[in-house]
């Protein structure tokens, strides 16, 4: 997402905010608060919640409803907007993942990576949070619409078409597999 938002001029990559040890420290540290992140907010969305749900109300209704509620916990943010809510589709492609996988893994570590990504290596809003200590510094330019603004990458309405892109590519992967050993244990 931030190498499409830089190709198109949306976001600016000013260099360098911190090196050495200094960046080192802060890169680990961020590391290990995604990744928390990431555990936290995919086992309680994806996982219990999502698990106890889905025996009352079915699989998708459940993911629906624990997404938008996912969007919901991003409302506090300060710089969290309308177009930033569409985390929520986010929230779809995790639970698409655990239909097609029956796993958190692959959610959690993406989640994880993308926070990281963002609030620490290259220096964007996630979310509308802005954190201390990243390695470098950027900034949108243009419509908030476009380059996120204050929201960060994910409040680009072009995050419309890589959720997607992210969706039918596990699709391929994981969902080909499955049919393919649906079909090839009935012959």
């Amino acid at each position: 997402m931030v190498f499409v938002l830089w190709r198109s001029h949306l976001l600016v990559i000013d260099g360098l905010s911190i090196t050495g040890v200094t960046a080192w420290k802060y890169g680990t540290a961020w590391a290990g608060i995604a990744l928390l992140v990431g555990f936290f907010e995919e086992s309680l969305l994806r996982g219990y919640l999502q698990f106890t749900l889905s025996r009352g109300i079915g699989f998708w209704p459940a993911a629906v409803l624990l997404s938008l509620a996912f969007a919901l916990f991003h409302i506090s943010n300060g710089g969290e907007s309308l177009l930033g809510l569409l985390v929520a589709l986010g929230g779809l492609v995790f639970c698409l993942s655990l239909w097609l996988t029956k796993s958190l893994w692959w959610a959690i570590g993406f989640h994880a990576g993308w926070d990281w990504g963002q609030s620490y290596l290259y220096g964007t809003p996630d979310s509308g949070l802005l954190t201390e200590g990243y390695l470098l510094s950027s900034h949108p330019v243009g419509h908030p619409l476009w380059s996120g603004g204050a929201t960060g990458p994910e409040g680009s309405i072009l995050i419309m078409p890589l959720l997607l892109l992210i969706a039918i590519g596990m699709w391929l992967w994981w969902g080909r597999s499955k049919e393919h050993q649906a079909t090839s244990s009935i012959g």
